[in-house]
């Protein structure tokens, strides 16, 4: 069977590959499943490149992930859904083995673990990122100053839009989308979403781009689903476009 190591490698490959099933946008059994699958995949995805889980306590998140993940497999239709989700508990608990032993901090009673689980997945998307150094690329700066250009909540601007292309990424998100921060909790609490388009990533798939700033300066890149799978690349400038053009 391999090591842990090997097992989550192969199962990571899989599921990154994978889209989410369009079931479980439903949120069977009132489940958010999209934020349930984020979080597994972010611990996921610290453990296969860490070697640990990237924040103590984010065993107790996914152990309440894969909680959830169990009570829906029953419930759902498609014979998708299932396999999505049986891989889902596979991956979840294959992370778990490979970051096993590297847990820091106390552990807490079962009813403060279920209270601080419910809040820890409410922020998952924002806390389960994963350190990176590296210049923003042409093609980052490029959506990002066509998005603060023409998409503005409020504009102009052109304040942002200065000294783009010296940016540089400090984390990006665990979950294996195109989201990317340029400051440390870039698109937390304390910074705020300035301007949010639509574009087409090169299967022709709808995503949300939203551009967040913090202290004055750009601070983050969001990249998200309107489709399945649409959120692991950038769209191309050429498909970005303002979410007015839908009406």
């Amino acid at each position: 069977m391999g090591s842990p190591g090997d097992r989550l490698s192969k199962l990571w490959a899989e599921h990154v590959s994978a889209p989410l099933p369009a079931e479980l946008y439903e949120e069977p059994a009132g489940i958010d499943m999209v934020m349930i699958d984020s979080c597994i995949a972010g611990c996921a995805s610290s453990a296969h490149e860490l070697g640990h889980f990237a924040e103590a306590g984010h065993r107790q998140v996914l152990e309440s992930c894969l909680e959830d993940v169990r009570h829906v497999l029953p419930l759902l239709r498609s014979a998708d859904g299932r396999a999505y989700c049986e891989r889902l508990l596979a991956l979840g608990s294959a992370a778990r083995d490979v970051a096993r032993g590297h847990d820091s901090g106390p552990q807490d009673s079962p009813l403060a673990a279920k209270e601080r689980t419910r809040q820890a997945q409410v922020k998952a998307s924002s806390d389960l990122t994963l350190p990176e150094d590296r210049a923003i690329t042409e093609h980052e700066a490029a959506v990002v100053d066509w998005v603060l250009a023409h998409a503005a909540f409020e504009g102009p601007l052109d304040r942002l839009r200065e000294g783009l292309r010296r940016l540089r990424v400090v984390s990006r998100c665990a979950c294996g989308c195109a989201s990317v921060d340029f400051a440390r909790d870039g698109q937390s609490e304390g910074a705020s979403p300035v301007a949010e388009a639509l574009g087409e990533d090169s299967r022709g798939r709808v995503c949300g781009v939203i551009v967040w700033e913090l202290d004055g300066r750009v601070s983050g890149l969001e990249v998200y689903e309107c489709e399945p799978g649409s959120a692991t690349e950038l769209p191309a400038v050429g498909t970005l476009r303002r979410w007015e053009s839908l009406a």
